[in-house]
């Protein structure tokens, strides 16, 4: 007798705790987010901003749309004024370990010669033909001074070639009558830039008698370089892009960022900067762009930028689209750290012209867009998820029926 009645109550038990269960999905694990005493998982779209106590709910709509556009528009980045230098007055200096050609005309036994492959022979960058063919040139030490026969020790380092050029002319005029001397600097190794990051060839970079400006540099590298293995923090076969918005160049201790699609997309031609001796030239990766996506798509988790641009429709897209059987496509979200509060943006993806809306709708880095689920498919879900307890207290109650 006592074992039914202890049934009886394990069965009214679970007979209420049934709909309690029920109504759990007000309590699931997920983004909770409520706005007014609706929630903003309502019917109707709201169609103002609305501040709560945690965050700003803000309607997406085209005035809101065509301002974001307009302050996503990637502007042209201002070179500082110590930064730019002109062309037209370029003029290579010589420096230590540069190799110098000096030709004294009618005076073989003054001329002291070698190629340009063979002075370079310990460039890395001068290619195989250098290390074949040893050369002859002159060497300027590591004080910056040049020997030359009846001349002796003069200090080029810092000067032109025309400027050296008119020291040997009044040098060897003593001993010969009006000198004719030309000098060419045939192995550049003084100076030079290096480049690192998401480049076919991360390498250092000879400046010479050619002005070298950014873009020169990365061409020398190999140009920019899209990579597919093992990565550093990655995993094999991972994906990583160059973020061509976002180039950094250092020179003495000070860190300027460029955009290369500035200058090829945008011709804006003045951030191809000349470089100079020292510079490092960064090409980072846009692993350090992404944004969450969340809820109900085909395809949760992280997504990159493409060039440095992703739009909401984008992102769904590379998430495999929203799912139609689970989503409620009035619900989808994109969350925002705000200044104060975080801002989340609405859409009711089931408004044509706020499906539209969704092509244009810039994102920003570590923006997080959610896809509410469908009141229906959370009441299913949680049911599935209690049901293995509901299936205990209803064969506790058959058991106990069977017992009378």
């Amino acid at each position: 007798m006592v074992r039914k009645i202890e049934d009886r109550r394990l069965l009214a038990s679970a007979l209420v705790l049934v709909p309690v269960l029920i109504q759990g999905c007000a309590f699931t694990p997920g983004l909770q987010v409520k706005a007014g005493p609706e929630g903003v998982f309502r019917a109707a779209t709201p169609t103002e901003p609305e501040e709560e106590d945690n965050y700003i709910l803000i309607p997406v709509n085209e005035q809101l749309v065509a301002k974001m556009e307009a302050g996503a528009r990637p502007k042209s980045r201002e070179v500082p004024p110590e930064w730019r230098d002109d062309a037209s007055q370029y003029d290579y200096r010589v420096g230590r370990n540069d190799l110098l050609q000096v030709i004294v005309w009618d005076h073989p036994e003054l001329s002291l010669q070698g190629t340009a492959a063979g002075a370079d022979a310990g460039n890395p960058a001068a290619g195989p033909a250098a290390a074949a063919n040893p050369g002859t040139g002159i060497r300027v030490n590591n004080q910056g001074v040049l020997f030359f026969p009846f001349v002796g020790a003069m200090h080029v380092a810092g000067k032109t070639s025309e400027e050296i050029r008119d020291m040997l002319k009044a040098a060897l005029s003593r001993y010969v009558q009006d000198p004719q001397v030309d000098v060419r600097v045939i192995g550049f190794r003084s100076k030079k830039v290096h480049i690192s990051g998401e480049v076919a060839q991360p390498r250092d970079v000879a400046i010479t008698d050619v002005p070298l400006r950014l873009l020169d540099a990365i061409n020398l590298a190999g140009g920019t370089a899209v990579r597919t293995g093992a990565v550093a923090g990655g995993t094999l076969g991972t994906t990583v892009k160059p973020d061509l918005e976002d180039i950094r160049i250092g020179r003495h201790g000070k860190e300027i960022s460029l955009s290369l699609l500035d200058i090829y997309d945008r011709g804006q031609i003045e951030q191809n900067i000349l470089l100079q001796d020292g510079d490092m030239i960064h090409v980072p990766t846009l692993d350090r762009k992404k944004i969450y996506v969340m809820g109900e798509v085909r395809i949760a988790g992280l997504t990159a930028f493409e060039r440095g641009e992703l739009t909401l429709a984008s992102a769904l897209q590379k998430s495999g689209g929203i799912n139609q059987d689970t989503a409620e496509a009035t619900r989808v979200l994109v969350i925002r750290r705000g200044k104060t509060k975080p801002l989340v943006y609405y859409f009711n993806a089931n408004e044509p012209d706020t499906l539209v809306l969704t092509t244009r709708f810039p994102l920003k880095p570590n923006d997080i867009v959610y896809v509410a689920t469908a009141d229906i498919t959370k009441f299913q879900r949680v049911v599935q998820a209690f049901m293995p307890i509901i299936q205990t207290a209803i064969f506790a109650g058959a058991f106990a029926a069977g017992g009378n």
